[in-house]
């Protein structure tokens, strides 16, 4: 990097907002003027979140004219900016690769990459790659799987910082063990089917209360099943679903109240290997960031972040593995101590380390 200090964020999605708050926190500490690039749709979502200098919101748009349209705006704000360094928030797609191949070469870029394995197999990751030579991924144990490229560098951070929302009034009753499920209800992501059997055949501790943190839509199919399942084995009242969007203050204030958080990455489901060896779930991240322990399908007990932050278990002994931290909290407790002293979570250690990859 040069000693310019301007650099722009851009990202042309809607998807992976949630990586945005910490590369802006590290930006700034590192005393950057930041340009932030996004759709106008997260106008009002990146206004909450500050620390830009500059923003700037584009239409991505859904057909040809659009698409050249909205990346040929952002290479001419570049350029009326004087800006000569870029960081793509998902350094994937067809908008990052048109902009990267339509910049001029003055202006460096470098991205996070969410789906490792579009270095395997995706000419537009070919094309992109060009261009982009620094990668951050989103997790130590992706760097493994990074195919070897004299081309490029890849480098890890922790996107786990989120905005100080203010509480909002959800109150968990004393007395009770809240699991959270971070997520959309998808079966293809989420073993629900097997949760929900195992549910059937172990009695659940009264104590204990699922929230499902994300879209349990009573439209999609996904949602009506597990909706309907959960009304069938009479578990109402331990389950909180919510029909849409969780707008943010209501979401984080109901991870701060949940002792333990439960991804539900079972082998049997369809993106299980994709989330063992090519991307992480957003859920890793949460349980990090405010030191909740995950409980976690033995399957997935190769993961060096999980082995001092999480609880195993296999299938059979999942109900009552949960029955037992609502009669005694101490091994999470013991859990989220472990989180909170990891010295590679600590803010400083992920600035540096993300400013001397980028700056290197």
């Amino acid at each position: 990097m040069s000693n310019q200090k301007s650099i722009a964020l851009v990202e042309f999605a809607t998807s992976h907002t949630e990586c945005l708050y910490s590369q802006m926190l590290f930006l700034k500490e590192a005393g950057y003027a930041l340009h932030l690039i996004v759709p106008e749709g997260l106008r009002g979502q990146v206004a909450e979140l500050g620390l830009y200098d500059f923003l700037k919101c584009i239409d991505p748009g859904n057909d040809f004219r659009s698409h050249w349209g909205c990346v040929f705006d952002v290479r001419r704000y570049l350029l009326a900016q004087g800006i000569r360094h870029v960081l793509l928030n998902t350094a994937e797609g067809n908008h990052a690769r048109d902009l990267c191949l339509s910049a001029p070469r003055r202006i460096a870029f470098a991205g996070t990459l969410h789906h490792i394995n579009k270095l395997r197999r995706s000419f537009t990751q070919e094309l992109i790659s060009l261009r982009v030579h620094k990668y951050f991924v989103l997790n130590d144990y992706l760097l493994d799987g990074i195919p070897r490229s004299r081309r490029r560098a890849v480098s890890s951070y922790y996107p786990m910082y989120f905005p100080p929302y203010e509480h909002d009034g959800v109150k968990k009753p004393e007395g009770e063990l809240w699991v959270g499920i971070p997520g959309t209800v998808e079966f293809r992501r989420r073993d629900y089917r097997g949760f929900l059997d195992q549910l059937a055949r172990h009695r659940l501790d009264p104590r204990v209360r699922f929230i499902i943190l994300g879209k349990c839509d009573v439209q999609a199919d996904d949602g009506v099943e597990v909706r309907a399942t959960v009304r069938r084995l009479g578990l109402e009242r331990q389950f909180v679903f919510f029909d849409d969007f969780i707008p943010p203050r209501a979401y984080f204030s109901s991870i701060v109240q949940c002792s333990c958080l439960l991804p539900l990455i079972h082998p049997n489901t369809t993106l299980f290997e994709t989330y063992r060896s090519f991307q992480v779930s957003g859920t890793y991240n949460l349980a990090f960031a405010y030191a909740k322990p995950m409980l976690v399908h033995r399957s997935l007990d190769a993961v060096s972040d999980f082995q001092a932050t999480s609880c195993f278990y296999e299938m059979e002994g999942m109900i009552d593995l949960v029955n037992s931290f609502a009669r005694n909290e101490e091994i999470l407790a013991t859990k989220g101590n472990a989180i909170r002293e990891m010295g590679k979570f600590a803010f400083e250690f992920q600035s540096r380390r993300f400013i001397q990859f980028l700056e290197s």
